[in-house]
């Protein structure tokens, strides 16, 4: 469907905001001038916490039948992805926890309990772990107030720096350190008690805006305690860590606590220089993740200028149709990428040593098998714990690498090197650690922890080179696409979304049926990774579903034609074969999602339960849809798509209960049958009629008619 809502019973529609919020409405209480009911935080996921959901609530998409989309938007949700996937799979690998978080202090400064906030989506951006960027974190609400220290009197908390704890210290620990007379409180005989602050950020922009920072004297406390004790609670997703207390003035105590906020170091904001030199400005440009600035950024304070230099030598290089040649030629660049130091130790690309893995490729993808660690004392074992023998099948009790490459732990695969440097590009790339280096040794879950590192590492690769290449050498290839730097995606610059750029792909297709299927399959990679959060015209809302993809191939083939006919092309371009229904005379669908095409045949088809899709082409004829589901069954999402129409180029007329649409001036009609059939209530308002025609037109402009 186009619609940006999804409708439920008793006439009530749902839908999501820019917000992050689920927006509910009822026809009937529309109808009355009532507003909506709005869900903050909707977006958090089946592993947040009764305390992180708003009144308790869980909202999260359940999909009952299949949509078939193309795409697994990996845009603002590639991190909680790695987070919680990759989670796991790090305590596998290495046997510790990652993504703890990072720990400042906060005050109960009103007496109820600590009030913090989840991070979500739409969370502030603070640098919690002083890498030189903002990440989205999770806060404290205004009630209560993070403990500060202005160390450069800017009036500003400009990060962690100036809070207290951070990744390696926690927030009690770092404050002991002020504690001149030792007497385990930091009160008016501590030097810095005069220059502590309080932050409450009463707009919850991570900013510090005026009357926002107070002294503890303004705010009545005497005394902070540095006794703590372990929690272990979690408070809206964030961790705290210890607990301790602070004493007012009036003698009362409340509570001190040291929380891990948790933060999204991979959607990040580059809070230094941000100036492009004029000399990249017209180059092509990458978003910055992680602790990478954006591409044209890095060029720019890159002093030894090998990232541009690597970049004008890599891009003419790029003109290849070919997702696996692309990937090996962006190489150089994304590592030189990660080689520019940006004036932290966090955001210098760190050391990983090559990685030796026995890896089986087949047509159904990649399996890591086992691979080589080196412990600190230089020793060599097999991450699964397997025993080598050399080529007598006699045990190897200390084997060197190279004994280790001359044996094989599986019956098929062999052995290949991951660069290290590719391993650093990652961890600057998502901003997290991945010291694969230090696995302990027996570790079946290792492995396929680390299969899931080389998959995530393939596709983030093949996403920068695709976006490169539309940029370079393969720009005329992406007519009416563009890379949008600001969402990090490649989006469409007119309403005719795919279209000129199949049209492109098509025309400089070969003259034989078997060169333009070599053309296409090359082509379908690259399209999978254009698909993967690609954005429509009309908005974000608008999915990339196979009916969205067909309708645009038939668009473009109908103009510009190849040497196989249209089906055999979609199924070429990624369009599952079981889908499509095509032919003249009567077509019959089946009881699954179908996409049927209204080729000018004078076709009658016929739908049925599932969810139908009729693409009318250029010249559709005579056509009929008979679209039926039976009584008391579900009623399904049916959906007609011009793939060359509009509204206006349209005549449409009501025959009996029939629709009838025709091509102005021309003799070009569809009928639809029992469009207006209607409801017919009984007497507790069931629908005693069959579904009927169709829920909605979408014409080829992106116009949606309900």
């Amino acid at each position: 469907s186009e619609d940006p809502w999804a409708y439920g019973a008793f006439l009530f529609r749902y839908g999501m905001n820019a917000q992050g919020d689920l927006v509910i409405e009822s026809a009937f209480g529309q109808s009355l001038g009532w507003g909506a009911t709005f869900v903050a935080n909707a977006d958090v996921g089946p592993t947040t916490p009764l305390s992180g959901r708003t009144a308790g609530l869980l909202v999260f998409e359940y999909e009952m039948e299949r949509i078939l989309l193309v795409n697994n938007d990996t845009g603002k949700g590639l991190y909680e992805f790695f987070q919680l996937v990759f989670g796991y799979m790090y305590k596998a690998l290495l046997g510790v926890s990652l993504f703890e978080g990072v720990d400042p202090l906060v005050l109960d400064l009103d007496g109820d309990g600590l009030e913090l906030t989840a991070r979500t989506n739409l969370s502030p951006v603070f640098d919690l772990d002083g890498d030189g960027f903002a990440e989205q974190t999770g806060w404290v609400r205004p009630d209560d107030g993070l403990l500060a220290y202005d160390q450069n009197a800017n009036g500003q908390i400009d990060d962690i720096g100036e809070l207290f704890g951070n990744p390696a210290t926690s927030g009690f620990a770092e404050l002991a350190t002020h504690d001149g007379n030792a007497d385990g409180v930091i009160n008016a005989q501590d030097a810095i008690f005069a220059d502590l602050r309080v932050w409450q950020d009463l707009n919850q922009d991570a900013k510090v805006d005026a009357g926002e920072l107070s002294t503890l004297a303004e705010l009545g406390i005497a005394s902070l305690s540095l006794t703590a004790t372990p929690s272990g609670v979690d408070n809206t997703t964030n961790l705290v860590a210890e607990t301790g207390s602070f004493t007012r003035t009036d003698g009362t105590t409340r509570e001190l606590a040291d929380v891990k906020f948790r933060i999204n170091n991979y959607d990040s904001v580059w809070l230094g220089e941000a100036t492009v030199d004029p000399s990249v400005a017209s180059l092509p440009n990458l978003k910055g993740h992680g602790t990478l600035a954006d591409l044209h950024v890095a060029m720019t304070l890159d002093m030894t200028d090998a990232l541009q230099s690597t970049l004008n030598t890599v891009l003419p290089t790029l003109n290849v149709v070919d997702l696996a040649t692309l990937r090996e030629r962006v190489l150089p660049v994304l590592e030189a990428w990660a080689d520019v130091d940006l004036g932290s130790t966090a955001t210098v690309a760190p050391v990983r040593p090559d990685v030796h893995a026995f890896v089986n490729r087949t047509a159904e993808g990649t399996e890591i098998v086992d691979f080589a660690v080196q412990d600190p004392s230089g020793d060599w074992y097999l991450a699964s714990g397997k025993i080598v023998k050399d080529g007598n099948g006699v045990t190897i009790p200390d084997p060197t690498l190279a004994e280790i490459l001359a044996f094989s732990p599986g019956e098929e695969g062999e052995w290949e090197v991951i660069q290290g440097k590719q391993i650093s590009f990652l961890e600057r790339f998502m901003g997290e650690a991945i010291p694969v280096d230090q696995v302990a040794e027996g570790n079946l879950a290792a492995i396929a922890a680390f299969e899931g590192l080389l998959e995530l590492l393939v596709t983030r690769m093949d996403a920068l080179a695709v976006r490169l290449a539309a940029q370079g050498p393969l720009q005329s290839y992406f007519a009416g696409v563009e890379y949008d730097l600001e969402v990090d995606a490649l989006h469409a610059t007119t309403n005719r979304d795919l279209v000129p750029m199949f049209e492109s792909v098509f025309s400089a297709a070969p003259a034989t049926a078997q060169g333009t299927l070599d053309w296409l399959a090359s082509w379908n990679e690259i399209f999978d990774v254009v698909f993967e959060n690609f954005k429509r015209f009309g908005g974000d809302h608008l999915q990339n579903t196979h009916s969205f993809l067909f309708t645009n191939i038939v668009a473009a083939y109908e103009n510009v034609g190849l040497a196989i006919d249209v089906k055999t092309a979609a199924i070429a371009l990624g369009v599952p074969e079981e889908l499509l229904f095509v032919g003249s005379g009567e077509v019959v669908g089946d009881q699954d999602t179908n996409i049927f095409y209204l080729d000018g045949s004078n076709q009658v088809v016929k739908g049925e339960s599932g969810h139908d899709v009729y693409v009318v082409g250029k010249n559709f004829g005579q056509d009929v849809i008979d679209d039926f589901e039976a009584l008391l069954t579900t009623n399904y999402q049916d959906i007609v798509r011009f793939a060359h129409y509009n509204p206006e180029d349209l005549v449409f007329t009501r025959d009996g209960i029939d629709l009838v649409m025709t091509l102005a001036g021309t003799s070009h009609e569809l009928r639809i049958l029992d469009q207006f059939i209607g409801e017919k209530p009984d007497l507790f308002g069931a629908n005693l009629n069959p579904d009927r025609g169709i829920n909605e037109i979408v014409f080829a402009d992106g116009t949606v008619w309900r």
